[in-house]
């Protein structure tokens, strides 16, 4: 990097203290050579071997250890560098460095225990001292500013993983029903949606030809997502659907992939040639209307059901509805709060409780929830949210040759959309709540911001899908085992305290066994009135697998 960077007339500067912070907020640990705990030594990569992935290995080049001896706790020896193969005689060039240095003790896998000789450091990171934090702010002159590059990639990958795994879900009711089940087509949608998730993709992709390789696949992803929701509910109701055509009347099922009942804003299509709509429960009560925007009517469905469906029936409408009234005062109000604002900020704030009304004078837990956008930080009561990559240069790499013979470099014509131009849609909530941000709905609500109800044409009939009681863990995932024909559910423990959990199993379904991520290693659940309990610990992820009666356990 410092002599592209030379070449450019910039400086470039690495951590010159033991943490660093960034513009975003984050704090990194940053410990180097001379510190006091140990120190590092990079083994270089072949220059000899021909350029390319796949025939880069790394040399072995002997190292003299005696400079540290009695110096420093440890080291460590970092074998090969990125984009380059491991060198499979590694083992046999160790044993020869135990025979030159018998006084040290050699290990794989050290950067496990590392942690545990930061452990000092580790506990300042939240306020790390000032006279131990890095002058030097930037280490990479294009990043500048927030560490977000290309957002909209950030944005289309974190809205792919959440509509797949709701998709996935509906796919298991339909396979629970008919027996049939998707799995190439699943399998091919994760892969492309893993292509679109490693670390060149997500956070270091500027190139404008990668940009729009990966803006392709997040296509073609839809498109297979779309398939996935289409078959599985062809399937759950035993006809041809026809999907995002709306005609007059339409009856609508709003599918909650997630094992909590959540209230969500969704997105209902208005038909064509209507002005508006009107939507009905399957009482015949009328449901308010939040807006009409882009061809879609958008309202908030309240306590929706977990892992099930509720019907709609939505009608269109010619004439126009009376625009909202308007007053001088800005009026906003949810199942929870109802504020008024005028110029100068919140005027009021009323809390809603047991069918009462309260105003609020005390303080409470604030929240930001967010859609695809990761950088963030708080500063003096203030939370302030980073959306857009603002680089001071285009690319580091600009003119600097990189091949074995001189002529790959990167110029700024394949750069140009590194800068995010244009216009960006960013969705934001602002909530609050009361006691221990572990004990709150806002991890819940925070899931099912970013994993809205599916729309789907028609009436679904009963979901057989698993549910569970649970104080703060949720089903992440549910999903046909690797082999045979039994069902797989991922538990996760959000809280960070450990709970026991009751899992009730679809119909048909008698044995549950625990596993592992692998869906290995089984060990036997006992099931009563189609049930099983579960410990989890704080944050663990848990893997059952159910199966019925006759099916291949292993």
């Amino acid at each position: 990097m410092k002599p592209k960077c030379q070449v450019l007339g910039t400086s470039y500067c690495i951590p010159n203290g033991v943490f660093w912070k960034g513009l975003d907020g984050s704090t990194v640990l940053c410990p180097r050579g001379g510190f006091s705990n140990g120190t590092r030594h990079p083994l270089p990569p072949s220059t000899t071997e021909p350029r390319g992935f796949e025939q880069l290995r790394t040399t072995l080049d002997p190292v003299n250890l005696d400079i540290i001896r009695d110096r420093l706790d440890f080291t460590t020896l970092i074998v090969g560098a990125e984009e380059r193969l491991p060198n499979p005689d590694t083992p046999r060039f160790i044993d020869e460095m135990r025979k030159r240095n018998p006084w040290a003790e050699f290990r794989f896998g050290l950067l496990r225990e590392m942690p545990d000789h930061f452990r000092d450091l580790d506990r300042l990171l939240d306020q790390p001292p000032a006279d131990r934090v890095s002058t030097n702010l930037e280490g990479n002159p294009t990043s500048s500013g927030v560490l977000v590059t290309r957002i909209l990639l950030k944005q289309l990958n974190r809205r792919a993983e959440n509509r797949l795994v709701s998709a996935e879900k509906l796919a298991v009711a339909g396979y629970v029903k008919t027996g049939s089940y998707g799995q190439n087509l699943l399998l091919d949608a994760w892969r492309k949606f893993i292509f679109t998730q490693f670390h060149d993709s997500v956070t270091a992709t500027h190139l404008d030809p990668c940009f729009d390789e990966l803006m392709d696949a997040h296509t073609d992803l839809a498109r297979q997502t779309e398939t996935i929701i289409q078959q599985a509910a062809e399937q759950l109701q035993g006809r041809k659907l026809r999907m995002h055509q709306p005609a007059g009347t339409e009856t609508l099922s709003i599918f909650n992939p997630h094992s909590f009942a959540c209230t969500e804003r969704v997105s209902l299509p208005v038909p064509a040639g209507a002005r508006t709509v009107v939507v009905t429960d399957t009482t015949g009560h009328t449901l308010p209307l939040a807006e009409i925007r882009d061809g879609q009517a958008e309202l908030v469905l309240k306590d929706l059901p977990p892992l099930s469906a509720v019907t709609l029936r939505v009608r269109g409408v010619a004439k126009p509805s009376k625009p909202p009234r308007k007053s001088h005062q800005s009026q906003i109000e949810n199942e929870f709060y109802h504020l008024r604002c005028d110029d100068h900020g919140v005027v009021s704030v009323w809390e809603f409780w047991d069918g009462f009304r309260y105003e609020v004078h005390r303080l409470w837990g604030v929240a930001v929830l967010n859609v695809g956008t990761p950088s963030y930080r708080i500063e003096d009561g203030t939370i302030l949210v980073s959306v857009l990559r603002s680089p001071t240069l285009r690319s580091h790499m600009q003119g600097v040759a990189f091949g074995p013979d001189g002529t790959d470099h990167y110029t700024l014509d394949v750069c140009q959309g590194m800068l995010d131009k244009g216009e960006h849609e960013f969705v934001h909530a602002l909530t609050s709540f009361d006691g221990h941000f572990a004990d709150s709905p806002m991890p819940r609500m925070s899931m099912a911001m970013n994993a809205p109800p599916l729309v789907i044409p028609g009436k679904l009939a009963r979901l057989d899908l698993p549910q569970l009681e649970a104080c703060g863990s949720v089903i992440a995932a549910v999903k046909k085992a690797e082999q045979g024909a039994g069902l797989v559910v991922r538990l996760q423990e959000q809280r960070g305290q450990s709970e026991e959990v009751s899992l009730s199993l679809p119909r048909g379904f008698r044995h549950a066994i625990l596993v592992n991520l692998l869906e290995r290693q089984p060990k036997r659940l006992a099931v009563r009135q189609g049930q099983v309990r579960v410990t989890l610990r704080p944050f663990q992820i848990a893997t059952v697998l159910m199966t019925r009666t006759g099916d291949v356990e292993r």
